[in-house]
């Protein structure tokens, strides 16, 4: 009889324990944003932007380097730097380029440079920025290293012009003189994801407008080089130069 009270007993306390500790008995505490269930604070995730499948900003002027292929000359045989920014300043001014404003501009560049580092050979990224900022008034760019090709994308997809550093050798552009500019300077103007390319304005031949590279291609020729004359880059960067019109805003 003992035996079959304890039993009766312990039953009645195990159903008033799970009924007390039901859900209904049991205070839910939630979590402040960003601190998990170890009390640890964590950073918030990254909000992921959808982009187009593809992009052209269509309204970008185009000059070759050799407005008049004055190839013979020097200041036009290395003024890929110059053409991209004077590409860049027309773009963003929403002015016509011809090829004699072209010819004035690029030369006009060349001078200064002279003046400033004694030759107008190569103009690395920075001093692009500043030629771009400081000569033609353009304040609205931005440098930007560490970039992935997502990033160029990204920049793009804002109608945003994007200038990269290269090494020509590596582009395989057929339009080159063999074996290509160990140090030369574009305009990436648009990308399309479903073919893998970049769309850019190449200054470096009379083809350049709207010319074609594969992403993998251009973007492993980025090569941050320095302001000199075919001097040996240091930095493994792949860096970009950002280009937006005044009623835009920097995606960086």
């Amino acid at each position: 009889m003992k035996w079959f009270l304890s039993i009766v007993f312990g039953g009645l306390i195990l159903v008033a324990s799970m009924s007390y500790f039901s859900p209904s008995n049991i205070e839910t505490v939630s979590l402040p944003v960003g601190v998990n269930v170890s009390g640890v604070i964590s950073e918030p995730l990254p909000i992921v932007r959808e982009i187009p499948t593809r992009h052209l900003i269509s309204d970008v002027p185009f000059t070759v380097q050799a407005p008049f292929a004055e190839w013979y000359d020097p200041i036009f045989q290395d003024a890929c730097e110059e053409a991209s920014i004077v590409m860049a300043e027309a773009w963003v001014e929403g002015s016509v380029l011809t090829r004699a404003t072209a010819k004035e501009r690029i030369a006009t560049l060349a001078t200064y440079q002279k003046k400033q580092y004694g030759h107008s050979v190569d103009t690395g990224i920075d001093d692009t920025a500043k030629l771009l900022r400081e000569e033609l008034g353009v304040d609205t760019s931005s440098v930007k290293r560490g970039i992935e090709i997502g990033d160029i994308q990204d920049v793009v997809s804002e109608d945003q012009i994007v200038i990269v550093p290269t090494d020509g050798r590596k582009l395989g552009n057929p339009n080159f003189k063999a074996p290509g500019p160990p140090c030369h300077m574009l305009v990436i103007v648009g990308y399309d994801r479903e073919t893998h390319e970049f769309i850019v304005n190449d200054p470096g031949t009379r083809r350049g407008e709207g010319y074609r590279y594969p992403e993998t291609v251009l973007y492993g020729a980025i090569l941050d080089y320095p302001t000199g004359k075919h001097a040996t880059a240091t930095s493994k960067d792949k860096v970009m130069l950002m280009v937006w019109r005044p009623d835009g805003d920097a995606v960086f």
